[in-house]
């Protein structure tokens, strides 16, 4: 009997430390996704590229070559490869890619608290383009960078966004 009672509070004590551990562990997402509201609001982060989805083609991996989008807080700068089709261009025009340095413009910030999920949109006049940047950002960095233009076919590029402080570390 008294072996009975053992095995019974040995599982009773089990089942508590489980469910205190993913109690912990919900805690740390709460945490993780309040950060990433905090950092987004800030305005103050960076986006780096690791991969590139062209409308109609395969993804591309860009793992370390620096492609990126910085957002201040009124300024976003883009360095982006581009793969796709464009539909204007300007006689001269020598750079590919999305490369800007603007005012962002209808800025808009949006969380969804029961998915983690925060959401950020602004437009870009260039001199040579329009952009519409849309970032879908997850709790712990991950993210979604969709870009429409005027003159170039629609792109995506999946990666993580971090603080701008965390630039060089």
């Amino acid at each position: 009997m008294s072996t009975m009672k053992n095995i019974v509070f040995t599982l009773g004590l089990l089942f508590s430390m489980m469910l205190s551990l993913a109690s912990l562990g919900q805690n740390k997402h709460e945490v993780e996704y309040e950060q990433l509201i905090e950092m987004i609001g800030r305005q103050n982060f960076i986006f780096e590229a690791q991969r590139v989805s062209p409308q109609g083609g395969r993804q591309i991996d860009v793992v370390g070559d620096n492609y990126t989008l910085k957002i201040t807080e009124e300024e976003a700068e883009a360095f982006l490869p581009f793969f796709g089709r464009a539909f204007t261009g300007s006689y001269g025009d020598t750079e590919g890619g999305i490369k800007f340095k603007e005012l962002m413009q209808n800025v808009e910030f949006k969380k969804n608290d029961k998915k983690h999920r925060v959401i950020f949109k602004f437009t870009v006049r260039s001199p040579k383009d329009t952009y519409d940047c849309t970032l879908n950002i997850s709790r712990g960095g991950f993210a979604t960078l969709s870009i429409n233009s005027q003159k170039k076919s629609s792109i995506s590029y999946t990666g993580r966004v971090y603080e701008a402080d965390q630039e060089n570390e």
